[in-house]
């Protein structure tokens, strides 16, 4: 007997992408979604300051909207408005700088608003000691 493929709803999801200061949130939205969501002030000043939106198709054709949101301690108001209502939370961390603080208070924010699925993202690489 062979095995019918079920029938899947189609669901609606909401992923944020939080953490430090350039730790390269923006650029991977890019890369996911191929939508830029930095202002162009924003991308001047090399600082996300407000909140970005994307969206992308999954491969059963389900829409998933990605927020992007600030990195910096002086836009974390903008963060919080941002991660209402997120299915899960990425969570960058760049690995040539690691965990910093702003990472520790954006897992607090999360946490304090009940986001249960954060996923750790290690970005960027390090580079390559020049041999002496």
């Amino acid at each position: 007997m062979a095995l019918q493929p079920q029938h899947l709803e189609k669901y609606q999801a909401v992923t944020g992408l939080a953490g430090h200061v350039d730790h390269g949130k923006t650029a991977l939205i890019e890369a996911l979604t191929g939508i830029v969501t930095a202002r162009p002030h924003e991308q001047a000043l090399g600082m996300t300051q407000d909140l970005g939106f994307a969206h992308f198709k999954d491969d059963d054709g389900n829409t998933i909207g990605v927020v992007d949101v600030p990195g910096h301690e002086r836009y974390l108001r903008n963060m919080v408005a941002g991660v209402w209502h997120l299915n899960v939370l990425l969570l960058v961390i760049a690995a040539d700088e690691g965990w910093m603080p702003m990472t520790t208070s954006h897992l607090h924010v999360a946490h304090a608003m009940g986001i249960e699925d954060i996923v750790v993202c290690i970005n960027k690489r390090i580079k390559p000691r020049q041999s002496s």
